[in-house]
């Protein structure tokens, strides 16, 4: 269709709306305008989550997913991505209209808005998309703050803007059959991993998802920043090592660990200042690949209790290496015991006095 087409069905669409007709002309519904790329960034209890879509190609997408986290009395960047292949953005957003107006976004959220919710703590949203010479942005309260049925009779496409993330991360899930968030110590993680999430701290401290970021509450601040960008260390910070694990290097096995239980910093070893190595004998059934038995030979019995009590769950497959299997595990804490500065972030909040007259539980911190 002719760009003075198109210009023509606007100009009639605002014709009608002129003179007073309740609906627009259905045809123009056939006719969004689609995003070139976007992100989103949610804000809950205090962590950030973002997902970041851009091309790749004509025919592929690039998903980048970032996590910024509550970690030792700062926060910690995890950052993975995805290519999806034939796919392209407007195809991966086709359900939400992420380029509708501002206003119009507003309109049905002020529509369907409750009255005297308290929505503390629950996710909140933001989204910036590109479409065109314009960028759209869209604040998203908590659906709990909304009757959400009413949005999603009314205006399904932008209903579906709450959902979006959801639905990327879900792809993703399907596509690559493992979640996009893995539990692993960063001292394992791989040195591209651990690259990308510097680079993604650096972006965030220097602003560049501000646009759309939630703004912290005032009773969710521990001072007075409010913007994500002021609340995120250095890189350095960002991405150093909490070690709230017992680390045992995969290089260190003769065999492909199907099932490994991480290791547990025990907290009373935090709290003590208590780290090191734990030396242990693991026996391995060939067959099966189950561990049979774990002694400890080395180290501080707490550390000890630890060790033994998750390595007892691993699952070896191909193993090959000798029985018993020994191998060190470490324990070694780069986040100070900051038990005292946690309970007093905790009681500033609690103790902040509410307008409303009935709060929610707060969850813990």
């Amino acid at each position: 269709m002719s760009a003075r087409v198109a210009a023509g069905f606007l100009c009639l669409h605002s014709l009608v709306w002129a003179q007073g007709l309740k609906s627009p002309v259905p045809f123009l519904a056939t006719l969004p305008q689609s995003p070139e790329s976007f992100y989103i960034v949610a804000l809950e209890n205090g962590s950030w989550s973002i997902v970041d879509v851009q091309p790749a190609s004509d025919s592929e997408t690039k998903v980048r997913f970032i996590r910024a986290r509550r970690a030792c009395a700062s926060y910690r960047i995890d950052e993975s991505e995805y290519l999806f292949e034939h796919l392209t953005v407007a195809q991966l957003a086709a359900e939400a209209d992420l380029c509708a107006r501002e206003d119009a976004v507003a309109k049905v959220i002020r529509s369907a808005s409750k009255k005297d919710q308290d929505s503390w703590g629950e996710e909140i949203q933001g989204i910036a998309a590109v479409c065109g010479t314009q960028k759209r942005l869209h604040e998203l309260p908590p659906v709990s703050s909304l009757r959400f049925s009413r949005i999603q009779s009314a205006a399904p496409h932008m209903a579906a803007l709450w959902t979006l993330a959801q639905e990327i991360r879900a792809r993703y899930v399907k596509e690559t059959e493992h979640e996009v968030w893995l539990s692993v110590p960063w001292e394992s993680r791989p040195a591209e991993e651990k690259e990308r999430a510097q680079a993604a701290a650096v972006e965030i401290r220097n602003g560049d998802f501000d646009l759309a970021a939630p703004t912290i509450s005032e009773d969710q601040r521990d001072d007075d920043r409010a913007k994500l960008s002021e609340v995120m260390p250095d890189s350095q910070e960002a991405t150093a090592p909490e070690v709230n694990f017992g680390d045992v290097p995969d290089s260190d096995i003769p065999g492909i660990l199907l099932h490994k239980e991480m290791i547990s910093y025990p907290q009373m070893a935090i709290i003590a200042h208590i780290s090191g190595d734990v030396e242990v004998e693991v026996s391995i059934d060939h067959d099966s690949g189950k561990v049979t038995s774990v002694v400890a030979k080395t180290g501080h019995p707490i550390l000890q209790h630890a060790a033994t009590d998750a390595i007892g769950k691993w699952v070896i497959g191909r193993y090959s290496g000798p029985t018993p299997l020994t191998l060190i595990v470490r324990f070694h804490y780069n986040c100070a015991p900051l038990v005292e500065t946690e309970t007093a972030y905790v009681a500033k909040k609690v103790k902040k006095p509410s307008h409303k007259s009935a709060r929610k539980k707060r969850p813990p911190e």
